[in-house]
């Protein structure tokens, strides 16, 4: 696993970055004909909505990089929480996530996080997080890099949203006396 630091318009971010075999558990954005992205000038890419936690999400793709933060020369992927019109005035969702890249020669999943699963606030303000700088063009188009094979490619979420349910105890512990 290693670590990294990324300066963008948020801040310093550290990004952790490992291989698994294991899919995705929530959702999986598959795209063919990945070069048609360019050949027509598609800044982002929206994926179809997918379930996690009572909240519908997404995957926001910039195929060239996001420019606004710092992205160039990258792919940048985010996370976005959708259908915030159902939600009460003021709502926050707590989340921890990780994005996926499959890499079809390790049969692996490049996966990358916040360092130490760092929780994200959802809110009407902020309504996607995510890596600006979460791989490279130069990587990524490689065909011996293994993430774009015959012009197709697979990226994916996992999202595990931090809710109290209200429930605990109290313990009290008093001393015997004889």
């Amino acid at each position: 696993m290693s670590t990294q630091k990324i300066s963008n318009i948020d801040g310093v971010l550290e990004v952790s970055r490992s291989m698994r075999h294991v899919r995705p558990a929530h959702y999986i954005f598959k795209i063919k004909s990945f070069s048609l992205l360019s050949e027509f000038d598609v800044e982002k890419l929206e994926s179809n909505d997918f379930d996690s936690g009572g909240y519908k999400w997404g995957l926001s793709l910039y195929p060239n990089g996001d420019e606004e933060r710092n992205g160039n020369g990258h792919i940048s992927l985010y996370l976005v929480i959708r259908d915030t019109n159902s939600l009460p005035p003021g709502w926050e969702v707590y989340v921890q996530f990780k994005l996926f890249a499959f890499n079809h020669i390790q049969d692996k999943y490049l996966t990358v996080q916040d360092v130490e699963g760092k929780t994200r606030c959802f809110r009407a303000m902020k309504t996607k997080w995510g890596f600006p700088q979460f791989l490279s063009l130069d990587s990524f188009q490689n065909t011996q890099s293994g993430y774009l094979l015959d012009d197709s490619c697979e990226f994916g979420a996992e999202v595990f949203v931090i809710k109290y349910d209200g429930k605990g105890e109290v313990f009290i512990h008093s001393e015997r006396t004889q």
